[in-house]
C-alpha cells in the first residue's frame, strides 16, 4: 500500500524549510482556535516545579512553540529546537545535517485552518493530513500553523502533549 508519509513528503514540502503541514486533528473542518489552544495548553497538572511551569508556559500555545522552534533552527540551536519537537517527528532529533534555514528571515507565525493554509501553500488533502498525523501521534489534539518567511511559506502541525504544545515534523 502507498505510504502516507512518503506521499506527504513528496507534495507537502514548501521552500527550503522542509516542514510539511497538517490540518486540525479530530475536528471535521475547523482547527482549535488560539484562545482554546491557550486554555488547553496552559494546564500543567498542578506541578509545583518552577522549571516545569516555565517550560509549559513557553509551550502554552501552538504559535509560540512553532515560532521558538523556528527561531532556534535559524540560529543553529538544535538542542533547544529539539526540546520543542515531538519525539515522533521524522528525523528526530534534528541537527545541522538535517535542516538549514540560517539564511531565512522569519516574518510571521499564525494558527490557521486547513482551508486558509491551502489557499497559500500547496498541500495534500485534509483527509490525508489528518491520517498522517494520527498515524504518528494518535488522537492527540493538534492544530495547523502557517510559517511565513521573507520569500516562502510553509505549514506544520503543533500537537498538544505533556502539558503543552510541540512541533510535529512530518518530513
Amino acid at each position: 500500500m502507498y505510504n502516507r508519509r512518503t506521499f506527504i513528503a513528496g507534495i507537502g514540502a514548501v521552500g527550503t524549510v522542509a516542514i510539511a503541514g497538517c490540518s486540525s486533528g479530530n475536528s471535521d473542518t475547523e482547527n482549535t482556535s488560539g484562545d482554546e489552544a491557550n486554555q488547553a495548553g496552559s494546564s500543567d497538572g498542578g506541578s509545583s516545579s518552577d522549571d516545569r511551569t516555565d517550560q509549559n508556559s513557553a509551550r502554552s500555545d501552538p504559535e509560540t512553540v512553532v515560532r521558538q522552534h523556528i527561531e532556534h533552527l535559524i540560529s543553529g540551536e538544535y538542542d533547544a529546537a529539539n526540546e520543542l519537537l515531538h519525539p515522533e517527528s521524522l528525523g528526530y532529533p534534528l541537527d545541522e545535517s538535517d535542516i538549514s534555514i540560517t539564511n531565512l528571515e522569519l516574518r510571521s507565525v499564525e494558527d490557521v485552518t486547513f482551508d486558509q493554509a491551502s489557499e497559500r501553500v500547496a498541500i495534500a488533502s485534509e483527509e490525508e493530513f489528518n491520517e498522517a498525523v494520527q498515524d504518528m501521534v494518535g488522537d492527540l489534539n493538534w492544530t495547523l500553523v502557517l510559517i511565513s518567511f521573507t520569500d516562502t511559506e510553509t505549514v506544520t502541525p503543533a500537537v498538544e502533549a505533556d502539558g503543552g504544545w510541540l512541533v510535529l515534523r512530518l518530513q
